[in-house]
């Protein structure tokens, strides 16, 4: 059994699936007042638009992160 990081890479749609959850945790999360975990879901956010080379996402990021 080979060792990859490959074979953990979410596929396309996950990815997008899993931007999209961490994107809406951290604003629940900033609503109710945990800025701590609100900024974990947005460093995960950040990471996953990166990883896809998503430059709306990380867009979406930056603008959510300026406002919070």
């Amino acid at each position: 059994m080979t060792n990859s990081w490959r074979s953990f890479r979410p596929k396309p749609t996950d990815a997008s699936a899993l931007f999209a959850a961490c994107m809406a945790r951290n604003r629940k999360a900033f609503a109710v007042g945990f800025s701590d975990t609100a900024s974990h879901a947005l460093a995960v956010a950040l990471y996953v638009a990166h990883a896809r080379q998503d430059a709306e996402g990380l867009s979406q990021v930056e603008r959510l992160a300026v406002e919070q």
